[in-house]
């Protein structure tokens, strides 16, 4: 499982903190988890990037990088969604059958070995989509890890504008829950 960190001008100073809560309780990043994909839009600052980069190469052993264009609509879901997209078919192309685990910045780590718990019940569920599903709501979370071929679950997910890319799994869009 690869874990991708994506983050922006506005939330890289959370994911710097997930990092050091990270490095602080565990160290390291286990086996199977230990490579990250870090995901930015052209408008984040140099700095915030070498931030979060630097705690990245200290708890992964293996750190890959992405751009992707700013989103020519920014705010709420828009963005989000691009970053999204951007990231779901990069991963396509680049890790064939590789899972990938979605960790945005606002979704802290509250124990050690986080990580190895979610790929472990990952890996026990056989399934290709993990996470919380939202109740009452149908859809799950975004905070998740999914497939690297998302496009033959769910093409909508793509074409997301309106509503939130993880609102479009759901049930207004072809459920990936089931």
């Amino acid at each position: 499982m690869i874990v991708v960190i994506p983050f922006c001008e506005r939330d890289w100073h959370l994911a710097v903190q997930n990092l050091d809560f990270c490095l602080i309780k565990d160290k390291k990043a286990p086996p199977g988890a230990d490579t990250a994909l870090l995901s930015w839009d052209a408008a984040t600052p140099h700095e915030a990037i070498e931030k979060v980069s630097e705690r990245a190469h200290r708890y992964f052993t293996k750190v890959d990088t992405m751009t992707y264009p700013v989103p020519s609509t920014l705010g709420w879901p828009f963005a989000a969604n691009k970053a999204w997209q951007a990231v779901a078919w990069d991963f396509f192309k680049k890790y064939p059958g590789q899972p990938w685990l979605w960790w945005e910045a606002d979704a802290t780590p509250l124990r050690e070995n986080w990580l190895r718990d979610l790929l472990d019940a990952h890996t026990a569920g056989k399934k290709p989509f993990s996470g919380h599903v939202v109740q009452g709501m149908g859809h799950m979370n975004g905070v998740g890890i999914y497939p690297d071929n998302m496009h033959t679950y769910c093409s909508e997910v793509f074409m997301a504008a309106r509503a939130a890319w993880d609102v479009t799994m759901g049930p207004t869009g072809k459920s990936v829950m089931q």
